[in-house]
C-alpha cells in the first residue's frame, strides 16, 4: 500500500493542494489507490452529523484533488468512504474522474456541487447531504442515492437536482428520502437515463411550495423501466409528480401503495403528453388533490395495458374530472376493476376521445347502487363523448346503457351509437336497437330537439314507432288505426240522422224503385246497410290505397250533419294512415334506422 507523507514534494508538483492532510485523509488517500473502503466509524448518519472528533472527518477538497488524479494513479474501484463526516465546500463541479465515487452512510455538511461534472459512477448510499445539484451531470455508469439518502436542503431547482442529467445506467433512490420547503424534492427535468429508474422500497419527496411537483420529471427520457412502487410522494403548493411529456421505453409502475397527495387545480399527478411505451400500472395507489384532479393526462400514449384497479384510489375536488383522461391513445386494456374514484364535484372519470381495446369497468365504480330507472347515484357522473373501445368487460350493455343515460354530464349521441356498433359488430341487432331508443329518450330530456311541438311531435314518434326502430309496434298502430275505422263505419251505419235515414245508408242504385206520387203511396225508408258492409264501408274510407267495393252499395250520407262529422272523423283517420305507413316503410328501408 503506497504511504502518503511527504506532502511537500506533492505541493512543488501540484501547486494549491492540500498540505496538511489529516490521518484520516491519509488513510483515505492510501486506501483509494489500493481500491479499499476506508470506514472513519460506525455511527449513525444523525450522530456524525455532530461528531466533532477528527478520526470521523474528512474534508470535501481531499475528495475533489482523488478525482482529478492529484494524488496519483488511483485503483478502477475508485475513492470510496465510509461513516464519515464530509466538511468544507463540496464542489465538483465540471471535474471530469477516471474513477467513480463512493459514500456510505456518511454526513455531508454542505450542498453536493456536481454542476457539468463526468464519473464513471456515483453511489451515496444512506448519506445525508443538505442539497445535490447536479445540473447536466453525465455519470457513465450507475447513480445511486438510495439505502436512507437524505436530502433536506431547500431551493428552487430541488433538494436533488438532476435537471439535464445524462446516466447511460440506472438511478436508483431506493428508500430516499427528499424534502423542499420552496420547492421540488427532486427536480429533474429532461433527465435521460438509459437504464431504469427507482424511486420506490420508501422513496419519499416532499414539497411544500412546489409548482412542478414534488418529483419533476418533465420532459424526461427513460430507457427502461421508471419504478415507483410504494414511494411516497407530497407537494402543498402543487402536483405530487409532475411528468409532462415523459418518455418511457418500458412500464411506469405507480402501484403497491404508491401515494401521491397534491394542492394545485392541474393534478396531484401529471401525465399530460407521457408517452408510455410498455403499461401504466396504477393498482392500489392512491392519489389525492384538494382543489383540482387526481390523475390528469391528456394525450397521454400508452402502448400497453393502463390499469388502475385493485385498490386503486382517485380524490378529487373540482369540476374537472377526478381522472382525467382526454384524448388518451391506449394500445390495451383499460382495467378499473375494484377501483375507487370520488369527487366533490361529481365528475368522477374524463374519457373524452379515448381510444382503447377492451374496457374492464365494473358499473359500481360509478354507480354503487345499482342500475335503477331513478337513479340515487346521478350526481356520480363520467365524460365519455368520443371513446372508442372494441369491446366492454365486467359490465353488461344493459348496466352500460344505464351510466350513458344517468350517469353523463349531458346528452351526447356519440357513446350511445359507439355502443350500438359494439353490440351490432357480435350480431346482438335487437340490443342495438334497444340502445338507439334510450339515445332517443334521452335526447327528449337532455338534449335540445325544439320548441314544445316539437318534443310532442317526438314523443309520439316515439311511442308509435319507437324512434323507427321498432317497425312492429308501427304495423300494431296501423291494425288499430283500420279496426277504429271499421268501428266508426258501423257506429255511422247505426246513428240515424233527421230525415229518418243513417249517417251511412244504402245507395241510391240499390233501393228499391220508389212508388209513383199519383198512386198515394209513400216511398219506403231505405234499407239499413248490413253489418259487413258497414265494417267495409269503415275499412274502404279509412284505407286511402285500398277498396273493397263496398262503397258502391253503401256510403257516408254527406247531406246529412252525422254523415259530415263522421266523414271528417275518417279523413283524421286516413292522415293517421298515411302517417304511419310512412314510418313503417322508412324503419323497414333503414331510413330512420341507421347506425353510425
Amino acid at each position: 500500500m503506497r504511504d502518503v507523507t511527504d506532502t511537500s514534494a506533492s505541493e512543488a508538483l501540484r501547486p494549491g493542494m492540500l498540505t496538511d492532510l489529516t490521518d484520516t485523509e491519509r488513510a483515505l488517500i492510501n486506501s483509494t489507490c489500493a481500491g479499499e473502503l476506508l470506514r472513519c466509524s460506525e455511527l449513525d448518519v444523525c450522530d456524525l452529523r455532530d461528531s466533532d472528533d477528527p478520526a470521523h472527518q474528512v474534508r470535501a477538497r481531499v475528495l475533489r484533488e482523488l478525482l482529478l488524479g492529484r494524488h496519483g494513479e488511483l485503483d478502477p474501484r475508485g475513492v470510496r468512504l465510509g461513516g464519515a463526516r464530509i466538511t468544507g465546500e463540496f464542489d465538483m463541479n465540471r471535474i471530469e474522474a477516471s474513477v467513480g465515487l463512493l459514500l456510505d452512510r456518511c454526513a455531508v455538511d454542505q450542498t453536493v456541487q456536481l454542476v457539468g461534472a463526468r464519473l464513471p459512477w456515483l453511489h451515496m448510499r444512506g448519506c445525508h447531504v443538505p442539497a445535490l445539484r447536479g445540473y447536466a451531470i453525465r455519470v457513465e455508469g450507475d447513480l445511486v442515492l438510495r439505502d436512507g439518502f437524505t436530502a433536506t436542503g431547500p431551493g428552487e431547482r430541488g433538494a436533488v437536482d438532476l435537471h439535464g442529467a445524462h446516466v447511460t445506467g440506472q438511478v436508483d433512490l431506493c428508500g430516499a428520502r427528499l424534502a423542499n420547503e420552496i420547492g421540488p424534492a427532486l427536480h429533474a427535468p429532461k433527465l435521460r437515463v438509459e437504464g431504469d429508474l427507482f424511486l420506490r422500497d420508501g422513496f419519499t419527496a416532499t414539497g411544500r411550495h412546489g409548482e412542478y411537483g414534488a418529483v419533476d420529471l418533465r420532459g424526461a427520457r427513460i430507457a427502461g423501466q421508471v419504478d415507483l412502487c410504494g414511494a411516497r410522494l407530497a407537494n402543498e403548493n402543487g402536483p405530487a409528480l409532475h411528468a409532462n411529456r415523459l418518455r418511457v421505453e418500458s412500464d411506469l409502475l405507480l402501484r403497491d401503495g404508491f401515494t401521491a397527495t397534491g394542492h394545485r387545480e392541474r393534478a396531484a399527478v401529471d401525465l399530460n403528453g407521457a408517452h408510455i411505451a410498455g403499461q401504466l400500472a396504477l393498482d392500489g395507489a392512491r392519489l389525492a388533490n384538494e382543489i383540482g384532479p387526481a390523475l390528469h393526462a391528456h394525450a397521454l400514449r400508452v402502448e400497453g395495458d393502463l390499469f388502475m384497479r385493485d385498490g386503486f384510489t382517485a380524490t378529487g375536488h373540482c369540476e374537472r374530472a377526478a381522472v382525467d383522461l382526454l384524448g388518451a391513445r391506449i394500445s390495451g386494456e383499460l382495467d378499473l376493476t375494484r377501483a375507487q374514484v370520488t369527487s366533490s364535484a361529481g365528475v368522477l372519470l374524463a374519457l373524452n376521445d379515448v381510444h382503447c381495446e377492451r374496457v374492464f369497468l365494473p358499473p359500481e365504480v360509478v354507480c354503487p347502487s345499482g342500475a335503477r330507472r331513478v337513479c340515487p347515484d346521478s350526481r356520480r357522473t363520467m365524460f365519455l363523448d368520443g371513446f372508442v373501445y372494441t369491446g366492454l368487460s365486467r359490465v353488461t350493455w344493459e348496466q352500460w346503457l344505464h351510466l350513458l343515460r344517468h350517469h353523463t354530464e349531458d346528452y351526447r349521441p356519440q357513446p350511445y351509437q359507439q355502443l350500438a356498433a359494439a353490440r351490432t359488430a357480435v350480431g346482438h341487432d335487437r340490443d342495438t336497437r334497444r340502445i338507439l331508443v334510450v339515445q332517443q329518450q334521452d335526447r327528449r330530456s337532455r338534449g335540445d330537439i325544439g320548441n314544445r311541438l316539437r318534443r310532442l311531435a317526438h314523443a309520439i314518434w316515439g311511442g308509435l314507432a319507437g324512434y323507427g326502430y321498432r317497425t312492429g309496434r308501427t304495423a300494431l298502430a296501423l291494425l288499430a288505426v283500420l279496426l277504429v275505422a271499421g268501428a266508426l263505419g258501423v257506429w255511422a251505419g247505426n246513428t240515424p240522422t233527421a230525415n229518418g235515414h243513417h249517417a251511412a245508408q244504402r245507395t241510391q242504385n240499390t233501393l228499391p224503385q220508389q212508388a209513383s206520387p199519383l198512386t198515394g203511396n209513400s216511398a219506403p225508408p231505405p234499407p239499413m246497410c248490413s253489418f259487413v258492409e258497414q265494417v267495409g264501408l269503415g275499412v274502404d274510407r279509412g284505407l286511402p290505397l285500398a277498396s273493397t267495393g263496398v262503397r258502391s252499395r253503401c256510403d257516408l250520407d254527406t247531406a246529412s250533419i252525422a254523415g259530415q262529422w263522421f266523414t271528417v272523423a275518417i279523413w283524421v283517420l286516413q292522415a293517421a294512415v298515411w302517417a304511419l305507413a310512412t314510418l313503417a316503410v322508412a324503419g323497414y328501408t333503414g331510413l330512420v334506422r341507421k347506425i353510425r
